[in-house]
């Protein structure tokens, strides 16, 4: 049963890898003798980054809270979720670099949106629930 469960995850976490590799310029079908190892390494990070991006409960929190609130800011956040500040900007600033969130500054205001790619990283991750 464990083994079952394990490459069912195994194989849509790949699914994921492969969507999202799109978006960095990654193809399924690209040659082994095409590009370099550096290039490979470089698409692995980017793809390693997204994965981290979602790989932690608050801040799933976050993504399904900006899902259907969004254009909020990071005290409007800290507040819903009762997070602290500081712990709130840390993992604001992991999804943004994940390419999950991007920021809008209007004057003094930075106001937090998900990105398609947040959007596709939680339907992977209700796709496993």
């Amino acid at each position: 049963m464990f083994d079952a469960v394990y490459i069912f995850i195994l194989n849509t976490f790949v699914t994921l890898v492969l969507t999202i590799g799109k978006g960095f310029g990654m193809d399924k079908r690209r040659s082994a003798n095409v590009g370099t190892v550096k290039n490979n390494m470089f698409d692995e990070r980017k793809l390693e980054r997204v994965a981290k991006g979602f790989a932690n409960a608050q801040r799933i929190r976050i993504l399904l809270l900006l899902e259907s609130n969004p254009e909020l800011s990071l005290g409007d956040i800290c507040e819903r979720l009762r997070l602290d500040y500081t712990n709130g900007c840390e993992h604001i600033k992991k999804l943004a670099i994940a390419g999950l969130v991007i920021k809008r500054r209007q004057k003094q205001a930075v106001f937090h949106k998900i990105t398609n790619r947040g959007q596709e990283s939680l339907s992977y991750l209700r796709s496993i629930r």
